[in-house]
């Protein structure tokens, strides 16, 4: 499933919206280049207001020319854990790349790569941040796994290297 597809699917969009070239150049001209996977998320469904109302802060094309901190970065920043105390990001040396490795900080000083791909972390963070979109709460059902069930969800999560970062799950 491609992004487009899983955004209409998982925040219940019909239509997603993203910013306008002019956004996304103002953007590449302070960081030098905007990785292609980068430029099609922002420009298909990145100002998708369903993506805006959930748990963590999207950094918008827009922050960037507001905030000193974000235009000044070595980390083209992504998205901001709702309490400020987790981003992820690009670095900068990474901005040519098609579909770069994304890192993660708590501190803004040390920076962990969480995914080889920006392709990889946006289906993880946007399916993570969903749940906080979702039409059905746990109030509206209730799922009990039996421990054969539990054995595979495990068994596919170890596949993996998952990193649990202050409420953020980064594949």
């Amino acid at each position: 499933m491609n992004i487009l597809d899983m955004i209409k699917q998982l925040y219940a969009v019909e239509q997603p919206d993203g910013y306008e070239r002019d956004d996304m150049e103002k953007v590449k001209q302070l960081f030098g280049a905007l990785p292609v996977v980068l430029e099609e998320f922002w420009s298909t469904a990145g100002r998708t207001q369903q993506l805006h109302d959930v748990q963590d802060r999207w950094i918008r094309p827009q922050d960037f020319l507001k905030e000193d901190r974000l235009k000044n970065s070595a980390y083209l920043m992504l998205i901001n854990e709702n309490q400020g105390c987790c981003q992820a990001g690009i670095r900068r040396d990474d901005l040519m790349q098609a579909d770069p490795p994304v890192y993660v900080t708590m501190d803004q000083k040390k920076w962990t790569q969480c995914t080889g791909t920006l392709s990889e972390f946006l289906c993880a963070a946007l399916a993570y941040e969903a749940v906080f979109a979702f039409a059905y709460q746990a109030d509206d059902f209730v799922r009990w796994l039996t421990e054969d069930e539990l054995k595979v969800i495990r068994s596919g999560l170890e596949k993996r290297r998952m990193n649990f970062m202050a409420g953020l799950v980064w594949i």
